[in-house]
């Protein structure tokens, strides 16, 4: 049986559940970041991401995935992770490999409660988390996180 395909924004075919692997450059032009995007490829769950340790960048936006427990250990050099529009209701301990992680974006899921999932996140900058049903002491844990780390959180 052969493998489904789709096309690519630039036209190629690859596999559906395939990632588009690719290094992308910074600004400055001297430093390349290790990507894996798997935007709205339908995904039921998290594949598995154990040979990419030194992933930076990882996509896995507009898909269905309503667990990701476990899925990102070993991960400790991912920086940026995009979760959003998916079926997510709980994250929990989900990120706590995630040493070197900036931006997570969580947006348009189904999550109520998040505290303490962003523990130990030191590097953080960015929670996306724009269109959840928040609980009001998820609500007052993020306000907590912009007031004391100086985190951002986009509503």
């Amino acid at each position: 049986m052969e493998s489904e395909a789709k096309f690519t924004p630039t036209g190629h075919r690859r596999p559906v559940h395939r990632p588009r692997e690719y290094e992308q450059p910074e600004p400055n032009g001297n430093y390349y970041k290790t990507v894996l995007n798997f935007a709205g490829d339908g995904l039921k769950k998290v594949p598995d991401l154990s040979e990419y340790p030194n992933l930076e960048i990882l996509n896995l936006a507009q898909n269905q995935l309503t667990d990701i427990k476990g899925c990102f250990k070993g991960l400790s050099m991912l920086e940026v992770l995009n979760l959003g529009y998916n079926l997510l209701s709980e994250v929990n301990d989900s990120f706590y490999d995630l040493i070197s992680l900036e931006v997570i974006a969580l947006y348009h899921n189904q999550l109520v409660d998040i505290r303490g999932c962003f523990e130990g996140l030191d590097k953080l900058e960015t929670i996306r988390i724009a269109n959840n049903p928040l609980s009001d002491d998820s609500i007052n844990y993020l306000k907590e996180l912009e007031g004391v780390k100086g985190v951002k959180v986009d509503w």
